[in-house]
């Protein structure tokens, strides 16, 4: 009876082995893999007016007896699959890569698919041309939503499948708003709505008056059907009366805590906040109001005294290694720091700034560096004072070999003392 049952077992294995053949599971083929007489396992992905692709993987004899899910699982080597694909344009891509579990899979169809030519769908939206919002239609594009075909690639594997065809309705992304939505009608309203607004600048010898003329060929409607203005359009024109209105000291004359008295180029006087400037044009055009009011300003002069008697900055010396903090006349704090390396061409740069704006719990991003910092003073484009928790000695020459991207390090305990105290508009003076 033993022998008869495991006969009984081996004759099954081999009608079912030889089904799972006659099926198209396991296909010969004349590309990759690489050894031509073994069996591999084919899907084939297909959308039409877009793309071909197929996805393979060798098939061992001991495999033909397992689920195929389980060959996405591999072991500390992984299972070499192989991925070609090819668009309707001649854009081609064939790869293979070692994959030992599900989600790294996923990665890998992402990485596959994420490469391929595609665009992304666009929401409608309205333009204001020959004094009137004019409609803009949506564009369903042709980006895969890589999510819900690895749904669909995986579920095919799963269940043994050779091919697999796809259409844009069930992979790919679309559009979240057309124009017969209710929503987009009621933005359409908000923008007509901005044309309302009249907005007067007052500076101290001049104003500036915008109107519909100025700003409605800036007016959008942002993802969510909400009016909006173009980032790029309001920063050229804030930044356009920056440069009419704003007025600087070319250069400034201190004596140092050693006793030296230097001069550096400044870029301190009466300047416009550029950012905050621009976040509060469009809070002012958005509100369809009459506004009357003075620009915002960043640094609103230098303060009387603030270089002798009445001291008033951050004293940065490159050379010392040192930084000092003056406050209405007063030494405050003062700390060996790390400032630039310029081996690196990181140099801190010299001169006189101002403090742009404070913030707490910062990532810091760069070539070659992604840091978090908890005190983060800007005083010049990406250059600011900051704290420096990874270092473990500040001053002396740390800074020829081993000094920051350009900005000045400051020991946890200085940098949040300074933060308590400083401003935006705060004088930084570097040499």
């Amino acid at each position: 009876m033993r022998l008869f049952a495991i006969f009984l077992l081996v004759i099954f294995l081999a009608c079912n082995e030889n089904n799972e053949l006659n099926r198209g599971i396991y296909h010969e083929t004349k590309g990759n893999p690489e050894n031509l007489s073994e069996n591999v396992y084919v899907l084939n992905i297909i959308s039409e007016g877009h793309f071909k692709a197929s996805l393979s993987r060798k098939i061992n004899s001991s495999d033909k007896k397992r689920d195929i899910l389980n060959f996405l699982s591999g072991d500390t080597m992984g299972i070499k699959w192989y991925f070609k694909i090819s668009t309707n344009d001649n854009w081609t891509m064939d790869t293979s890569f070692y994959i030992k579990n599900l989600s790294g899979f996923k990665r890998k169809l992402n990485f596959v698919f994420n490469k391929m030519p595609q665009v992304a769908p666009k929401n409608c939206n309205f333009e204001f041309k020959f004094n009137k919002f004019q409609p803009i239609s949506s564009i369903p594009g042709n980006q895969i939503d890589t999510s819900k075909l690895n749904s669909q690639v995986i579920s095919y594997i799963a269940n043994k499948q050779k091919e697999l065809v796809i259409s844009y309705l069930s992979s790919y992304k679309k559009p979240k708003y057309s124009l017969g939505d209710p929503k987009v009608q009621e933005g359409l309203k908000s923008l007509k709505k901005c044309l309302s607004s009249v907005i007067t600048i007052k500076f101290n010898t001049a104003e500036l008056s915008l109107s519909k003329a100025d700003f409605a060929p800036w007016l959008t409607l942002d993802t969510n059907m909400n009016a909006d203005i173009l980032k790029s359009e309001g920063l050229k024109f804030v930044r356009s009366i920056a440069e009419k209105y704003d007025v600087t000291e070319k250069s400034i004359s201190f004596k140092t805590t050693s006793g030296n008295q230097i001069s550096l180029q400044s870029e301190l006087g009466t300047r416009i906040d550029v950012y905050r400037e621009l976040s509060r044009l469009k809070q002012d055009i958005l509100s369809g109001q009459k506004v009357d009011r003075v620009p915002i300003y960043g640094m609103k002069g230098i303060p009387n005294g603030a270089f002798d008697s009445n001291k008033n900055y951050v004293e940065v010396s490159i050379s010392d290694q040192k930084m000092w903090f003056y406050k209405d006349g007063q030494l405050i704090t003062e700390s060996v720091i790390v400032t630039g390396c310029p081996r690196r061409g990181h140099s801190t740069p010299r001169g006189a700034f101002y403090v742009k704006y404070k913030a707490h719990n910062v990532i810091l991003n760069g070539p070659g560096y992604r840091t978090r910092v908890n005190w983060w003073m800007p005083f010049n484009k990406g250059v600011g004072l900051h704290d420096a928790r990874w270092r473990e000695k500040f001053g002396d020459k740390i800074y020829l070999a081993d000094g920051s991207h350009g900005c000045v390090n400051l020991p946890p305990s200085t940098a949040k003392f300074i933060y308590q105290y400083i401003q935006p508009g705060s004088i930084v003076l570097c040499y």
